[in-house]
């Protein structure tokens, strides 16, 4: 295994441990929790970054998947960090975190996609 592979597979679990922190986060915590949410979000746009970039070769529609996975992320962060710094009412945040649960499914199955896509 080369140095390249570690770093690879550590980026990956980066990113895929941040995004459980933020959710998990969302789901449960208010305010104690608004480090975790920051640091996950800070964790996932670096590692996502990383995966882009040290990818070789795309298949058609890549691109585009990823685009719309792109902008799906940018509305878990925004209405996460939100939700864990800006006070609401108990509705209005129950609301915005099931928005947040909804795009994150959308989010797993478009890597899902990618995934298979890479892998083409």
């Amino acid at each position: 295994m080369q140095i390249a592979d570690i770093i690879g597979i550590a980026s990956r679990f980066l990113h895929i441990a941040s995004a459980i922190a933020v959710l998990g986060a969302l789901v449960f915590g208010r305010g104690a929790y608004a480090r975790v949410v920051k640091l996950g979000i800070l964790g996932l746009l670096a590692s996502g970054l990383y995966n882009l970039l040290t990818k070789t070769a795309f298949q058609p529609g890549y691109h585009m998947v990823f685009g719309i996975k792109f902008l799906l992320a940018l509305h878990v962060f925004a209405v996460g960090w939100i939700v864990v710094t800006k006070p609401s009412d108990e509705a209005r945040r129950v609301r915005r975190i099931t928005g947040i649960l909804g795009s994150a499914g959308l989010i797993v199955l478009l890597s899902a996609i990618l995934r298979y896509l890479s892998t083409k």
